[in-house]
């Protein structure tokens, strides 16, 4: 058998070793180093993404923050306006209560009310006619 020849085996090596040093050289000259470019660019590829994402993650969690402090501090201050609203339509219904208005000076209070209404938009409407 050829492959067997005691003869036959220095040649056959050295081919082999001649091969796979050619192919070593062609990998480390030309396949490693581009090999080696997309590698690179891929990890800054990557770590700036992962910069983006962290940044926005800070920045969504400052603003989830601050929207929780503006919604309590909005509801503390419909609170306290509800509150005041409160205090000051109990203080009218208790003056309304002690003057005791009733049938025509209620509708005699009521259309003075309505007629000074209208007085203070005409004059308001006036006024803007006049200025244009």
């Amino acid at each position: 058998m050829p492959q067997l020849d005691k003869f036959s085996f220095a040649t056959q090596i050295f081919w082999l070793l001649v091969l796979f040093f050619f192919i070593y050289i062609i990998l480390i000259k030309y396949f490693l180093p581009a090999i080696y470019k997309v590698l690179k660019i891929r990890k800054e590829i990557l770590d700036n993404l992962v910069a983006d994402s962290t940044a926005l993650v800070d920045e969504e969690f400052i603003a989830r923050n601050i929207r929780k402090e503006l919604v309590s501090v909005s509801i503390f201050k419909t609170l306290d306006f509800l509150t005041i609203f409160q205090k000051k339509l109990s203080l009218f219904k208790n003056m309304c209560n002690l003057l005791v208005i009733k049938g025509p000076m209620f509708n005699q209070a009521r259309s003075a009310y309505k007629d000074s209404i209208l007085a203070l938009r005409l004059k308001k409407h006036i006024l803007n006619y006049l200025n244009k």
